[in-house]
């Protein structure tokens, strides 16, 4: 697969994480298992456990059940959305300059 196509569908992809979080039914995700190693071996929750859920929470503005599956979703959650930010902000304005500035006659 050219390399070119790869880059296009993981741009895609990444700006429709968010899409796909708000799609996903809650109540059916929070009757879900734990996918923890460290939690099927000892029984405990660690520091992760519940982000993905939180997360999901967070990102249909449920923000009382985000919390409640986990706490740290008010650090990860404005990160994730900030680094997603500069993701799209590079990939999109990455693209319409790099157009620009051929359409113009520079290639460098």
């Amino acid at each position: 697969m050219n390399t070119f196509i790869r880059k296009d569908v993981g741009t895609v992809f990444v700006a429709l994480l968010p899409l796909m979080m708000y799609l996903v039914p809650l109540d059916w995700l929070a009757r879900q298992e734990t996918l923890c190693l460290y939690h099927a071996i000892t029984g405990e929750f660690c520091v992760g456990c519940g982000i993905s859920k939180a997360l999901v929470a967070m990102v249909q503005f449920e923000f009382q059940r985000a919390w409640s599956f986990n706490r740290l979703v008010v650090l990860v959650g404005p990160l994730l959305a900030w680094q997603w930010a500069l993701f799209a902000q590079r990939r999109i304005l990455g693209c319409w300059f790099q157009y620009t500035r051929k359409s113009r006659g520079h290639y460098f």
